[in-house]
């Protein structure tokens, strides 16, 4: 089957600008959309996307999966990097359109994903060290860091 996942945005028309834009493509290149899948936007829910998460426990092999660009598939690239390796134990084909990327079980695809792996490791090590320098600077001009000492977010009876 071949699906398309379209993102909301703030933009109320962002939703049908994708669909435009995946639906010219698909017609230039004689494919048929058999099932479309929006992620409604919600502000309060950060990074939880529950219909792309029910999208990809649904996707088989050989199945196809579209969308303008792969930023919409994710906000980190340690989750893109999750759903990308259940596609490719899936071997479902993704295909972004503005972005021009066709991932598959191909090499270049492998060869991809090893570099996103880096990419997230190096992501992950600076940001740990931020926080450690950060912490640091604040002890050495003495702040007191953490929660006030006998204060308790959430009382046990």
């Amino acid at each position: 089957m071949t699906y398309a996942y379209l993102r909301a945005s703030s933009d109320p028309f962002s939703l049908e600008q994708q669909r435009e834009t995946i639906r010219q493509y698909c017609q230039r290149n004689a494919i048929a959309i058999d099932q479309w899948v929006e992620e409604p936007f919600n502000p309060h829910q950060h990074g939880h996307k529950q219909a792309l998460a029910a999208l990809l426990q649904q996707l088989q092999q050989r199945d196809t999966l579209f969308s303008c660009e792969i930023t919409n598939f994710s906000d980190s690239i340690h989750s893109f990097l999750d759903m990308l390796r259940l596609c490719l134990q899936k071997e479902v084909r993704i295909n972004t359109i503005l972005d021009g990327y066709q991932l598959d079980n191909a090499f270049q695809t492998r060869s991809l994903q090893t570099i996103f792996s880096f990419i997230s490791g190096l992501t992950r090590q600076f940001s740990v060290r931020c926080t450690k320098e950060g912490l640091a600077e604040a002890r050495a001009k003495g702040k007191t860091l953490g929660r006030p000492r006998g204060s308790r977010t959430c009382r046990v009876k």
